[in-house]
């Protein structure tokens, strides 16, 4: 080992600083040769080299920099005193480079190679280190005794026995130490009397050693000291894995002349008037927050002097002082984690936090609400603010509180949905193996336009500019030929309208009304510029508006254009239903941002392939509140390309007419029906069982089916071995029906018919899948048949359904019409089952 450290350089400079580094020749002539002697330089890598050979170290230059400048700061655990050095800047120990207590440092070497250590020179540690690992060493030449010293981060309290563990080797005379150190403030750092053995065992070779450190409950520090380095050949002291296992004393953080008292503010429960009276930045009488929900730690006023600045930086990474008063929530060591559920139910943790919540708040719609406050909280703490729902205290939404942005006041913006809610700050993780601490203050809330008096003031806004009275629309299935004959402004009490109030719906329903405008001296406030419909939901129940029937909205989707307001209490929504059944087949929720006045919306109506109707629901947001809803709408306008819902003449279907005397049969029964001898295709035999029907099966309709037609009572039955019904009165309208079918090949359905007593009018229907009704004509108009008359319509593959309706003609009291003998045939009357 000489020869390693033998190395014939004249080092100019070294004797004069105070701190040479690392001492023997080779490491002083790889470091400071090449900054105070050019000569060495040829050198260089050569010593370097046999470095590598022998011990297989080599220095790692500023390699534990970050480690001596981290701020000496209280350890929270024994185990943060740990440190193998492969991570410098982790380890909780510094050189220490003040005060006079050493004249070296130590430095951070990595092992590169496979090489062993010399067993008998350099002890007690292991000789076999891995390649890889990286452990401190200082040392020097000179023949005065040079000394260093590695210092822990300060211990505030321990109160069991410790055990100090660790690795060192020692060469050429040099020792080691082990120091327990406080820091006064009349003398800085100082070395108690008292100095822990170092036990390394019997055998003092390839060991690691052991020193306890006696329980203290004053701040103190562990120092391991070399010493003793005074060999002209150069020694040297290495050190690595130190581990150390005590218990602590809990740590609570000092807030010096800062105070707190309980929290007794003016919050009672109570529904707030205004959003401004939220404001809180003093956390007295006046103030309307207030804890909530169960935990040992609870929210208190904090005044009098604010903490202290250096305090506040190590805790919160800000020196800038709370305005006190403020809030505080003081969380000790071992807090847990709060429920995510109900927050004051029986299943909540019985360590969660209690959070500082505000009165509630009422609504009359969606509501944005801003919240702006300050906040300081220790590291590492997760904090949101969130909207409570004032009955339940479910969580309706919530949002991240980012505490870095503090002092500078925090905004955040809180969409309510509910009608019902408080504002809550909570706390969502904590570090449990800390102390913990959070201060809020200066809090402002604004927005909420529909909120507190608010919503009684637009309750009535309507009523005062307008005079409900009935709408005295109808629907009576009025043919829709264009888009635009949907478009409505309600004058006139809306009799010209073709949108009017549902009858025959079952349960409570709201009627829609006409709202006729008042005269208004403030022009500028009012709503609407003309009569309006409008819609009071009282009872918790819904209000429909209808419109005619569309037979369908083709391609390119058509829109629905209106003016609507409501006071925030309720909601409309513009949806699409069957003509025939009023079951709903797309809605679409109508929004407004502001109920101070109407808005216009547009709204996208979807191709349909069937009749359907245009419908407009509107029904209160709120169950059993102090306010009802109101929604009003006006200048409806509909854009779109439909079908009409009586087609040109060139659009008729094919069809046949065959007289039979009166008193005569129906002239149409099996084989006898007249037929060409071509080939055509054949109809789906299963198809044919669905349309074909005598009705001689007693009572049986079939596959058919009679539906009430709009204001008309009348219906087909089986009767005397046919579809019989009577018209008369109000009743004028009767209808019989197919069920859906899907054709494979061109077909004809043919029938007999007959009309006694009276004179009605026969139509016959089909639907495609394009659109409802997509055929219609006429045949037979005015009078009776004088017996049976036979006819049929030609069916394609994009034919869906069939109907033959009877009306009452005009200047006609009454009339029977019967329906008799529907058989499908391919289009040569080949019966096709």
């Amino acid at each position: 080992m000489e020869a390693l450290f033998c190395v014939n350089c004249d080092i100019i400079g070294a004797q004069q600083t105070t701190k040479a580094f690392p001492f023997y020749p080779l490491l002083l002539f790889i470091i400071i040769c090449s900054s105070f002697c050019s000569a060495c330089m040829p050198g260089y890598e050569q010593e370097r080299s046999r470095l590598r050979q022998y011990l297989g170290v080599e220095w790692l230059p500023g390699g534990i920099e970050k480690m001596d400048v981290q701020p000496p700061r209280n350890v929270r655990h024994p185990s943060d005193l740990n440190c193998d050095f492969s991570k410098p800047e982790l380890c909780k120990w510094r050189n220490v480079r003040s005060g006079g207590h050493d004249t070296l440092d130590f430095h951070l070497f990595r092992k590169e190679d496979n090489v062993e250590f010399p067993v008998v020179q350099v002890r007690p540690g292991p000789s076999k280190v891995a390649v890889g690992d990286q452990l401190l060493l200082t040392g020097d030449r000179k023949r005065d005794e040079q000394v260093a010293l590695l210092a822990s981060h300060p211990i505030k309290c321990q109160n069991t026995t410790g055990k100090l563990t660790f690795t060192f080797w020692l060469y050429n005379g040099a020792r080691i130490e082990v120091l327990i150190l406080e820091d006064r403030e009349d003398e800085g750092l100082h070395a108690l009397p008292e100095k822990p053995q170092i036990d390394c065992g019997t055998v003092q070779m390839n060991t690691e050693c052991t020193v306890t450190i006696p329980p203290n409950l004053q701040p103190f520090q562990l120092g391991l000291r070399a010493y003793d380095i005074k060999n002209s050949e150069g020694s040297f002291v290495m050190l690595d894995n130190i581990n150390y296992e005590a218990q602590f004393c809990k740590i609570s953080i000092d807030f010096g002349p800062m105070i707190s008292e309980p929290l007794l503010t003016g919050a009672r429960g109570e529904f707030v008037n205004d959003m401004a009276e939220l404001n809180c930045d003093q956390f007295g009488v006046t103030c309307r927050w207030r804890q909530s929900g169960t935990g040992k730690s609870i929210w208190k006023r904090a005044t009098g002097t604010p903490p202290p600045a250096i305090m506040l930086l190590n805790e919160t990474g800000t020196n800038i002082e709370p305005d006190l008063p403020s809030a505080f929530l003081y969380i000790e060591e071992g807090s847990g984690l709060i429920s995510r559920n109900n927050l004051l139910d029986a299943d909540t943790k019985p360590n969660e936090f209690r959070m500082l919540i505000s009165d509630p708040i009422h609504c009359m719609g969606p509501s944005s609400i801003e919240l702006k406050f300050r906040i300081w909280s220790t590291k590492g703490i997760k904090l949101s603010v969130c909207l409570i729902e004032a009955e339940s205290l479910n969580v309706h939404i919530c949002h991240p509180i980012i505490p870095s942005l503090s002092p500078a006041q925090i905004q955040h913006n809180l969409q309510s949905t509910v009608l019902n809610f408080a504002i809550a700050f909570r706390i969502e993780n904590v570090n449990i193996d800390f102390e913990n601490f959070v201060i809020i203050d200066d809090i402002e809330v604004a927005g909420g336009d529909q909120c507190g008096d608010l919503a009684a003031k637009l309750e009535n806004k309507l009523l005062d500019q307008f005079l409900p009275v009935p709408m005295l629309s109808s629907l009576l299935s009025r043919p829709i030929h264009s888009a635009q004959e949907l478009s409505c402004d309600f004058s006139k009490r809306a009799i010209g309208c073709k949108w009017a109030n549902p009858e025959g719906l079952a349960g409570d329903v709201n009627a829609w009304e006409i709202g006729v405008r008042k005269k208004q001296k403030d022009a500028a406030n009012t709503l609407f510029d003309g009569d309006i419909a409008l819609a009071q939901l009282h009872k918790n129940a819904p209000a429909y508006l209808v419109s005619e029937t569309i037979q369908c909205v083709l391609q390119n989707d058509g829109t629905l254009k209106l003016r609507t307001w409501n006071n925030g209490n309720a909601r409309l929504s513009v949806c699409i239903v069957r003509a025939h059944s009023m079951e709903i087949l797309d809605c679409q929720n109508v929004e407004i941002e502001d109920s101070r006045t109407e808005e216009e919306v547009l709204v996208d109506i979807p191709t349909t392939d069937e009749p359907v109707k245009l419908l407009l629901h509107a029904e209160a947001t709120t169950k059993n509140g102090q306010h009802q809803g109101q929604v009003a709408v006006d200048s409806i306008q509909f854009d779109a390309k439909i079908c009409p819902s009586i087609p040109s003449a060139s659009s008729f279907a094919v069809h046949g007419v065959q007289n039979t005397p009166l008193g005569s049969s129906p002239s149409v029964i099996p084989n006898s029906l007249q037929s060409d001898n071509s080939p055509h295709p054949v109809p789906d035999e299963n198809v044919c069982r669905l349309l074909s029907c005598d009705f001689n099966n007693g009572e049986s309709m079939c596959l058919y089916s009679s539906t009430r037609v709009s204001s008309s009572l009348s219906l087909f039955r089986s009767f005397n071995r046919s579809a019989f019904s009577m018209l008369f009165g109000r009743n004028r309208v009767t209808m019989i029906e197919s069920s859906q079918f899907h054709l494979n090949a061109p077909a004809r359905l043919h029938f007999d018919f007959s009309i006694t007593k009276g004179s009605a009018n026969m139509h016959v229907c089909q639907d495609s899948i394009v659109r409802e009704l997509d055929t219609c004509l006429t045949i037979f108009e005015g009078g009776e048949t004088l017996g049976w008359q036979h006819d049929f319509i030609e069916l394609s593959e994009n034919d869906r359904k069939v109907y033959i309706i009877a009306r009452l003609s005009n200047g006609a009291r009454k009339a029977s019409v019967q329906i008799d003998n529907l058989i499908l045939t391919d289009i040569g009357n080949h019966k096709a089952c």
